[in-house]
């Protein structure tokens, strides 16, 4: 199971996808909670973005903007 896609929303929850587009729940949930695991288990190929629940926009980011 590989880490394909994070999504942090401006509440701080976070969103974990697969290459296949299946949510990952053991990476889901509170930023505070779940960022170490999710940068543990990270790859080069893991994309990190911001989002915007309320405005539907989305913009990717750096790994150590995570």
């Amino acid at each position: 199971m590989m880490i394909k896609r994070v999504v942090r929303f401006q509440n701080d929850f976070v969103m974990a996808f697969d290459e296949s587009g299946k949510q990952l729940a053991d990476y889901q949930g509170q930023y505070a909670e779940v960022k170490s695991s999710i940068l543990k288990d990270a790859t080069e190929e893991t994309i990190f973005a911001n989002a915007n629940w309320r405005t539907g926009e989305m913009e990717d980011i750096d790994k150590e903007r995570f």
